[in-house]
């Protein structure tokens, strides 16, 4: 049962209990709502998220989710979300994977700055697909390049 499952059943119940014009009211606003949920990361995404050397940080530098120093820890995995990318910012999000790992799994968004990092997974996804095409067009005829990679699989 869902977050918002149990929340309703208990408006529910508390409404049949007490019979509450409000309660009513609010469930009925509720069940009108439709609420976006939104989706985590996979698994090739955190892989290949960017690594960072914790030599390259401050030593007082430490993990925003749950505080640690990074210098102190003594198998540091640091990755740093794409946020910078699309946003400009000079500020860089980075986090011990084992504690941004779940949170990816559930929110596709940066927990400092609510990025969704989908969005660098997309945009670079739409330009490899756009640099394919013209180095397709580059070579010639994009049906002789499919035809060509058909071949491919006799030996694969």
């Amino acid at each position: 049962m869902s977050g918002r499952e149990l929340f309703e059943l208990a408006l529910e119940m508390l409404d049949a209990g007490e019979g509450s014009l409000t309660i009513s009211e609010f469930l009925l606003a509720l069940s009108e709502v439709n609420f976006k949920t939104q989706e985590g990361v996979d698994d090739e995404f955190l892989d290949n998220l960017e690594r960072v050397d914790v030599a390259s940080l401050p030593e007082l530098a430490e993990c925003p989710i749950c505080t640690n120093k990074f210098s102190e820890n003594e198998y540091p995995l640091l990755v740093k979300l794409p946020c910078r990318v699309q946003n400009g910012s000079k500020k860089e999000h980075i986090y011990d994977m084992d504690c941004i790992a779940p949170w990816l799994k559930l929110h596709s968004t940066c927990p400092m700055c609510r990025f969704n990092v989908k969005d660098v997974a997309l945009t670079r996804k739409k330009r490899l697909d756009e640099e394919t095409r013209l180095a397709r067009e580059a070579l010639g005829d994009e049906d002789d390049a499919d035809e060509e990679e058909e071949g491919w699989d006799l030996y694969g």
